[in-house]
């Protein structure tokens, strides 16, 4: 088997460390993954928020090639699906995200699908409605699937989402879906490390 032997701290340390810079404010309150103007890093895209408010991330791509970084000194809060683009033939040439809130990430309940690592120094919550809440559970909109393909690490995970709650052949489908993607510790300069 094939793990690691430092704890997920180190390895945010090192991907927080390797990306996130501070700094100059690049973004006023709303993330447009497309806009890449006056927000290069060395090798990435960074958008950084300091303001007082939450910040949003409306969903959008990663292109082939890129990294982006997504860093709010609050809430992140993300409202449609982020997703890689396809068709990358090697690892240095697949897309990055990583968001860092140094608040709480939220995920719309809408949302159905995010490409990337998520750091947040307080709360992941799977489920908000448009008010930043968890909805009641009975609500419909917990009913939605969602897919995350990558990593979280979080202070606390609260996957609230009830699809596969129903009855019948549906019933025992997962309603958060987290596909692991060990690029938190390739991104970071950690190496996985073989264990007998």
């Amino acid at each position: 088997n094939s793990v690691s032997k430092r704890s997920s701290e180190d390895n945010k340390a090192s991907v927080i460390e390797k990306y996130v810079y501070g700094g100059d404010t690049t973004v006023s309150g709303v993330v447009n993954l497309a806009d890449e103007t006056g927000k290069m890093r060395d090798d990435s895209v960074y958008y950084y928020y300091s303001g007082d408010n939450n910040l949003t991330l409306p969903g959008g791509s990663v292109e082939i090639g890129k990294t982006k970084v997504v860093h709010s000194d609050k809430t992140v809060t993300i409202t449609n699906n982020v997703i890689y683009e396809d068709g990358y033939k090697n690892f240095s040439d697949m897309p990055k995200l990583i968001v860092y809130a140094k608040g709480d990430i939220k995920i719309g309940c809408n949302v159905g699908r995010i490409d990337g690592i998520l750091i947040a120094e307080g709360t992941v919550t799977t489920c908000v409605d448009g008010n930043g809440n968890a909805p009641e559970v009975n609500s419909s909109l917990r009913s939605n699937q969602l897919v995350i393909n990558g990593t979280i690490v979080a202070k606390k995970l609260v996957p609230n989402r009830t699809y596969g709650a129903g009855t019948g052949a549906n019933s025992i489908v997962p309603a958060e879906i987290i596909n692991f993607d060990p690029t938190l510790y390739q991104w970071g300069g950690q190496k996985m490390e073989s264990q007998g």
